[in-house]
């Protein structure tokens, strides 16, 4: 933080975007979504890619900023212009989360291609949800072994949807599933903590256990996975079988729910 406010006063522009990054992340400083975007803003109108990158990601979320899908892809294009490798997969991204499949997949792609992993483990889920001949089976099932060569936690929690969803390509395997799902989940990935948290609370493939899941859930939760502060909200409201209720314990996760948000 102190170097990052040093290369402000010299005038590194780039500087600014970083510490747009901290506020956001609430890394040495308090979460602040609006300071964030306030500092990517500024970074952004020097032409910094990274910035109008982020950028994008605060309009496609609505954090510090209304939400506006627009908007956000209109940041993400910027950023590819400037030379942003991540704005490519995030422009896949955002296709897919408003059903243009078609771009989605192109854009996903170019991101794969580049060997970034989390788009390898996004076009395998994005192709085998759509998959209908043997060519295109074939290429998911290449981009997912790609991405998990490179020993990433996302695409070990990609994997464990993959094997424990329907889809066209993968056939359920719960234990595969489970197998991934821990991998990642010990290796700190919150979306595949909150997952096996879901499965340990629900019985599945597991033996039933609500103190291993709030475990799981509170890692999660920690970690900044959203689904997981409202589910231990709502234990800690209502109880169950082995967790009593706890006022104490429900605060404080709404409190930190209001930060994350």
């Amino acid at each position: 933080m102190e170097w990052t406010q040093k290369a402000i006063k010299k005038g590194d522009v780039i500087a600014y975007s970083n510490l747009g990054y901290f506020y956001s992340h609430g890394i040495g400083v308090p979460i602040d979504f609006k300071k964030s975007v306030e500092y990517y803003q500024i970074a952004a109108n020097q032409g910094v890619a990274e910035a109008y990158q982020n950028l994008g990601v605060a309009y496609l979320n609505g954090k510090g900023v209304p939400k506006n899908t627009q908007k956000a892809l209109d940041m993400m294009k910027k950023a590819i212009d400037g030379g942003s490798q991540t704005a490519i997969y995030n422009l896949g991204n955002i296709y897919s989360s408003i059903g243009k499949n078609e771009e989605a997949i192109l854009w996903l792609r170019k991101a794969a291609e580049l060997n970034l992993v989390f788009a390898q483990a996004d076009l395998a889920g994005k192709l085998a949800e759509s998959a209908k001949t043997e060519a295109e089976k074939q290429e998911a099932k290449q981009w997912l072994e790609k991405a998990l060569a490179q020993n990433e936690p996302y695409a070990y929690a990609a994997a464990g949807v993959l094997y424990s969803e329907k889809n066209n390509v993968f056939p359920i395997n719960e234990k595969k599933a489970y197998e991934y799902y821990m991998k990642a989940a010990e290796l700190g990935e919150e979306q595949a903590q909150t997952l096996l948290a879901l499965w340990y609370w629900e019985g599945r493939y597991v033996p039933k256990d609500e103190i291993k899941a709030v475990e799981w859930f509170e890692r999660a939760a920690n970690n900044g996975e959203i689904k997981a502060a409202r589910k231990l909200i709502e234990i800690y409201e209502q109880g169950s079988k082995n967790i009593p209720k706890n006022k104490a314990r429900k605060q404080y996760w709404e409190s930190k729910l209001t930060v994350i948000e």
